[in-house]
């Protein structure tokens, strides 16, 4: 309790000191409000005959009428008296005394000024606030950011990185869980091709007088639960060996076929397996099994939204239970060559910690029903079973309670930019070793830096940077080094790897960019990767260069293509059950056909290499 009060005492006291907020933005000026009245002073002139009292009675009156419409004017509008009165006397035509005295109203444009005035501020605080609306949006991360460091704790600060950035990951895990429900239903094709290739020279090298391109074509098609396999192996162009594979999940019944062995096919059903081997005597229910099976694939037992909230809801249990964190601000961190500016968190795990993480995931899990459906759908336990496993558990873990001491298991640290994203990750076991492993990047500009490490004592057993630029993907190098020490010997031996990168980016799911591999253990060889990436469509190309010239060469295509029916064999074709009846299968294959035909194939290129195997040298 005491480590706990001064954890917190130093958080408070640390927390977010750095921070300086600037002094809020002054808002518009407020306009000076207008008066709506005009009062209007009255001074007789001396000199004025008492004939004119009738007149003076009359522009009383009008003044008071005046004074009326007036008020319905602008409110900064002031008039004086006295000119009034000379205006009222050079406009007002005397009337006889039965008739009532006109007076020409005031003029309107006063009130357009002021409305003209009035629309241009209006829009001048419009464009403000929209100016600043969208800053605030372009700006939003790291203004949400800035508003957690200054409201959080710093164990409440540390969760909310935590749970931010990994939200982000859940969300894509379960988007690839839906789409891979949807293509179960909707089913998925795909095509890879295979081309080895040797050059004249390494085929001389090894005693033959050429090798021709040896290729592998494989078709897969899966839709609700159904699946098929089409591979064949061909060199020159003709065909070796082929295989032909056709699954069942809703019965869990395999069929496998070899053309050039024979046309029956071989069936192998999931019950002969479990039956043969190590689950023979248990209480399997296989119905069961291949009955939830297909429904746990079909998002029939649990849906992308019922995985995506359970594993942010375990995934919080960990982080809410972290309680001893230091939050530092503008600690430089060096990737590689590059250097950048990073917040920095220091979480101490205790053995604490990890007794409230432990006890606050199986609190969730007593009742967790989908887990427990799911877990008995697999035939794992019953559901009675699964909730009685939980509760024995929180028992066991509580009557340990008293053990625990506060002591520090391991530290986690975490850089961040001032957008809250996670920038480097490092994580110390404190168990005496100092085992520990992580990562940095840093950038600046249009320069990128990244180290990655395993280390043990000190004793760096992978090492990995890589510095370059980001333009067209990223371009640049990394070293990739190995140290191993030997205790017998007493003494540390280090490999290392050059990687060149050259424009890799990933893009819709599929990689492009080209590497090459080249160490001084590999005596001047070097591997030269290549990726290209079209739509629907991934190409791999990897070719073994030795003194600038290619010697062994290996692309891989991967595309998708339409799906197609996918049929089962019919009771009318020959189906040997291969549990059982393997030796029947083997009686009537024609394996003299099938080994003569790749003899006759290979012999012409491959015939000094099979008298060699078979005669010896």
């Amino acid at each position: 309790m005491n480590n706990e009060n001064q954890n917190e005492s130093n958080l408070n006291e640390n927390q977010f000191s750095e921070v300086e907020l600037d002094n809020a933005p002054k808002g518009v000026p407020e306009e000076t409000p207008f008066t709506e009245t005009a009062s209007f002073t009255e001074e007789t002139s001396g000199t004025e005959a008492a004939s004119d009292t009738e007149l003076t009675s009359n522009i009383e009156a009008e003044n008071n009428t005046a004074g009326e419409n007036l008020n319905t004017q602008s409110e900064d509008l002031e008039l004086n008296k006295e000119n009034i009165t000379e205006e009222m006397k050079e406009d007002i035509s005397l009337q006889p005394s039965d008739s009532q005295p006109n007076v020409e109203t005031l003029p309107e444009a006063p009130v357009k000024k002021k409305q003209t005035g009035k629309i241009v501020a209006a829009l001048l605080i419009l464009v403000v606030v929209l100016a600043g609306s969208i800053t605030a949006f372009a700006n939003r991360n790291k203004l949400s950011n800035t508003i957690a460091m200054m409201t959080k704790s710093s164990s409440q600060y540390y969760a909310y990185i935590e749970q931010k950035n990994l939200d982000k990951q859940i969300n894509s895990v379960t988007k690839n869980y839906s789409k891979s429900q949807d293509n179960y239903k909707k089913g998925i094709g795909a095509e890879n091709n295979l081309s080895f290739t040797i050059s004249p020279a390494l085929a001389m090298m090894m005693g033959l007088n050429e090798i021709k391109p040896i290729n592998a074509k494989l078709e897969s098609i899966s839709k609700d639960g159904l699946s098929s396999f089409n591979g064949v192996l061909s060199y020159d162009n003709k065909t070796l060996a082929s295989l032909e594979l056709l699954s069942d999940m809703n019965t869990s019944d395999y069929y496998l076929k070899v053309p050039e062995l024979s046309s029956a096919y071989l069936l192998m059903t999931m019950k002969d397996m479990i039956d043969s081997g190590i689950m023979a005597d248990t209480d399997f229910d296989y119905n069961e099994y291949a009955k939830n099976l297909p429904a746990l694939l079909g998002n029939q037992l649990l849906s992308e939204n019922a995985l995506n909230e359970m594993l942010k809801r375990y995934s919080s249990d960990i982080y809410n239970n972290i309680k001893t964190v230091e939050v530092k601000k503008n600690v430089d961190v060096t990737a590689s060559t590059i250097t950048s500016s990073y917040s920095k968190l220091t979480a101490t795990v205790t053995d604490t910690d990890l007794y409230n993480i432990a006890l606050a995931i199986l609190e969730d899990a007593k009742t967790d029903k989908d887990l427990a459906k799911i877990t008995a759908s697999l035939q794992l336990m019953t559901e009675d079973e699964y909730y009685n496993t939980i509760e024995t558990a929180i028992n066991d873990l509580k009557a340990d309670k008293s053990t625990l001491t506060n002591e520090p298991m391991l530290n986690m640290v975490l850089y961040t930019d001032s957008n809250g994203n996670i920038t480097g990750r490092e994580i110390t076991i404190l168990d005496g070793s100092s085992t520990s492993l992580g990562y940095t990047t840093a950038r600046d500009g249009s320069k990128l830096g990244f180290q990655a490490w395993f280390k043990e004592k000190d004793l760096d057993i992978l090492d990995v940077t890589a510095n370059g630029t980001i333009g067209n993907g990223f371009t640049g190098d990394s070293v990739i080094s190995f140290n191993y020490y030997d205790e017998y010997y007493d003494e540390t031996t280090s490999t290392s790897f050059n990687v060149a990168l050259e424009n890799v980016k990933l893009k819709d799911n599929k990689l492009d960019g080209k590497f090459t591999l080249t160490s001084d253990e590999m005596l001047g060889t070097e591997f030269v990767v290549e990726f290209k990436s079209a739509n629907k469509q991934q190409d791999i190309n990897i070719k073994m260069m030795a003194g600038g010239i290619e010697t062994i060469a290996l692309l891989l295509t991967t595309k998708e293509i339409p799906v197609k029916d996918i049929k089962m064999p019919s009771s009318s074709e020959k189906i040997v059950d291969m549990m059982n009846n393997m030796d029947s299968y083997i009686e009537a294959a024609d394996l003299e056909g099938f080994m003569t035909n790749i003899q006759t194939i290979l012999a012409e290129d491959f015939g000094p290499l099979f008298d060699l195997l078979l005669y010896g040298m």
